[in-house]
């Protein structure tokens, strides 16, 4: 029969990362900065060990957690992550259907439509509630940001 693995052997960097996102974050939901996790031990030691190399560049982490959607909230503009909570998935969960539900804004439309010029489009989408924008399809939204683009 094979041996078993050690019991505190990490089964893969996705465990090995989550532990350290967990102890770095203190048992918190806060963002653990990127350059903390490439300096925790375990981390460091499951690179040399298992993949014989050091951690990663900050873009090779940036992809792996920004692949991981379900399980990680990664901000590039603080450089940091943190553990995707139950919380934050059903708030992005109700404001979908919230989008979805969304009644379509035949009057927005059509003031933008009628709307004649780049300067006119601009103050009907400013003036406009944003639930009503927000409801716009995308490729409206799409066409209206081409259109202020040309000259």
């Amino acid at each position: 029969a094979a041996a078993a693995p050690a019991a505190n052997a990490p089964a893969n960097l996705d465990e090995v990362v989550h532990t350290a996102v967990t102890t770095l974050a203190d048992g918190s939901n806060n963002f653990v900065e990127l350059a903390k996790l490439k300096a925790d031990a375990k981390v460091r030691s499951y690179f040399r060990r298992v993949l014989f190399k050091p951690p990663w560049d900050d873009a090779t982490w940036a992809m792996f957690f920004q692949s991981r959607p379900t399980t990680w909230e990664y901000d590039e503009r603080t450089i940091a992550v943190r553990i995707r909570s139950e919380l934050s998935v059903q708030i992005e969960e109700a404001m979908h259907m919230k989008r979805r539900k969304a009644p379509f804004p035949e009057d927005l439309y059509t003031r933008v439509l009628k709307s004649g010029t780049p300067l006119e489009t601009v103050s009907v989408v400013a003036n406009a509630k944003d639930n009503e924008v927000a409801a716009l399809p995308s490729d409206a939204i799409e066409a209206l940001m081409g259109s202020l683009g040309q000259k």
